[in-house]
């Protein structure tokens, strides 16, 4: 019999493992609910938006979303917002203090 994985303890020990795996664990979930699944399943502090110029009229001015570790600088699940209402967000494991600083310019993140 497997054992299941609890993400939160692993997270502690290897946290790009961690959110790797939250990303597999939740493939199926759309788009809009995964961001909230992967914070449960990582017991993270919620999820937080990431706002730079205006997106379009469903995204507003939000163009990433990210769970919540408590350090700008810890390894993170991020939501990368698709460009328009019909295009899909991509997600990615990165700190978001690494987001921000790499997006700053392209995005007009503020």
């Amino acid at each position: 019999m497997k054992t299941k994985i609890n993400l939160s303890d692993l997270y502690t020990q290897d946290p790009i493992k961690a959110c790797r795996l939250a990303l597999r664990q939740t493939a199926h979930i759309h788009e809009n609910d995964r961001l909230q699944e992967i914070n449960d399943l990582l017991e993270m502090n919620g999820t937080e938006a990431i706002r730079g110029e205006w997106q379009n009229g469903y995204w507003c001015d939000i163009v990433a979303a990210y769970c919540n570790t408590g350090d700008s600088y810890a390894p993170t699940v991020i939501q990368v917002r698709g460009e328009s209402s019909y295009r899909k967000s991509t997600f990615r494991v990165q700190s978001c203090g690494d987001f921000v600083e790499k997006n700053e310019k392209r995005l007009s993140l503020r």
